[in-house]
């Protein structure tokens, strides 16, 4: 790619998008509820009536520093309400905005980072392009709303990504290791460390985790083998009541959301739309889907392991995974499509080709696709077209990069 497309232009284009997406949004929830539909049709966002929910859920069955024995909700692992605990010393309502605050700071600052080489070059518009995004991108947006706790992992997951890349491998292994002690799914990072040959900071990452995991099981209220117990059966009512249900379906950007999408049209077309029958399908569906998604996984950090050789390209790869693969994955998770959107835009090689290609994948990746097409059974295309676009996305890359690097063996056999 020329120097004509500057990261300065690639981020006005970026957040014109965004701009355009959200207004489009907003005209066409505008438009539902004139003609008197309500939620979820005339909003892009979760139930108002359940606004915030996901932070004032999680402070209250974490104040008393016993959550899996509080509520069937608490389904983090146990260091993630450890690192919460701090926001339940003050009061809820200004827990809640200091929590947002710091995380609205966190994502200018991480922007401010990524793009200090071509801050000299800003202009008003820039910085209003910087405004765009942090106000109207829909996966801000939907963290906020929610106030769920994955804005938190999301902080350390970009501080693990910042040391990974300034090669201070025993720093990211902790900082890794933190947020697998939150959520199960930053796992997938273990790759870059085998990618890196650094098999004893992989070590010290997963030592640490399960170190940190117990000492937060011991440290929660109830004993560490009821603690566990509890948090099980947390877990199987997760999966009965949103991972086999249309409960766990919209708003999330999971390809077993997008099987069960076209259960629920087979279901329409047989006139057997309801509950039980979903759940008879998707039970049946899932063991295989879960093979595949292992499957798919391994391939991912084998293309990434031996061909990939930049890193905003294998960080987007293995947050693609950590947000495709699970059986749920809410849109906030969206939100770490940010931290190789500003790697991309402080990336050192140009590729005229496929540079345009990858700013409009994120860009529309970005904005509200809430529109339906099926208000009898609540069917909208965002769940399957965010699906169809990140899937895009890591085949335009390998292809892209298996092109690259048979490219690189060529010259070398001439040589």
């Amino acid at each position: 790619m020329s120097q004509d497309i500057t990261p300065s232009i690639e981020l006005r284009l970026f957040s014109l998008v965004v701009l355009l997406g959200f207004v489009c949004a907003i005209f066409y929830a505008g438009f539902i509820e004139h003609f008197g539909y309500s939620y979820p049709f005339n909003t892009f966002l979760f139930d108002p009536t359940d606004r915030f929910m996901d932070f004032f859920n999680s402070y209250n069955f974490t104040k008393h520093f016993d959550p899996y024995r509080t509520s069937n909700l608490a389904v983090y692992f146990p260091a993630m309400y450890l690192i919460f605990a701090p926001f339940v010393i003050i009061g809820a309502n200004i827990s809640f905005i200091v929590y947002n605050i710091i995380f609205c700071a966190f994502i200018f600052l991480l922007y401010s980072y990524y793009t200090k080489s071509i801050k000299n070059n800003f202009c008003f518009y820039d910085y209003f392009s910087i405004f765009l995004i942090l106000f109207l991108s829909y996966p801000i947006l939907f963290c906020l709303d929610r106030g769920n706790l994955e804005n938190l992992l999301f902080v350390f997951i970009s501080l693990f990504l910042i040391s990974f890349q300034n090669k201070k491998y025993y720093l990211s292994a902790i900082l890794l290791a933190i947020a697998i002690g939150m959520k199960m799914y930053p796992i997938v990072f273990i790759v870059l460390f085998v990618k890196e040959k650094k098999y004893f900071e992989l070590v010290v990452c997963l030592v640490f985790s399960a170190l940190l995991s117990f000492f937060a099981l011991f440290l929660l209220r109830g004993g560490m083998l009821e603690n566990i117990s509890s948090y099980l059966q947390s877990l199987h009512q997760f999966k009965q009541h949103y991972v086999l249900t249309l409960e766990g379906m919209r708003y999330s950007a999971s390809i077993f959301s997008v099987i069960k999408t076209f259960l629920l049209i087979i279901l329409e077309i047989k006139h057997k739309v309801n509950s039980e029958s979903l759940y008879s399908y998707a039970l049946s569906v899932l063991p295989y889907y879960n093979v595949v998604a292992v499957t798919i996984f391994g391939l991912v950090a084998l293309y990434i392991i031996k061909c990939e050789e930049v890193f905003w390209k294998n960080a987007l790869l293995l947050l693609l995974t950590m947000i495709l693969l699970p059986q749920v994955s809410y849109d906030y998770k969206l939100i770490y499509l940010l931290l190789p959107f500003f790697l991309f835009l402080n990336r050192q090689y140009f590729n005229k080709k496929y540079d345009l290609i990858y700013l409009f994948l994120f860009a529309l990746l970005f904005i509200p696709k809430n529109y339906f097409i099926s208000f009898k059974i609540k069917l909208a295309i965002s769940n399957c077209v965010n699906v169809l676009l990140m899937l895009g996305f890591i085949l335009t890359i390998i292809y892209d990069g298996m092109v690259s690097f048979t490219n690189k063996n060529n010259r070398k056999k001439m040589i």
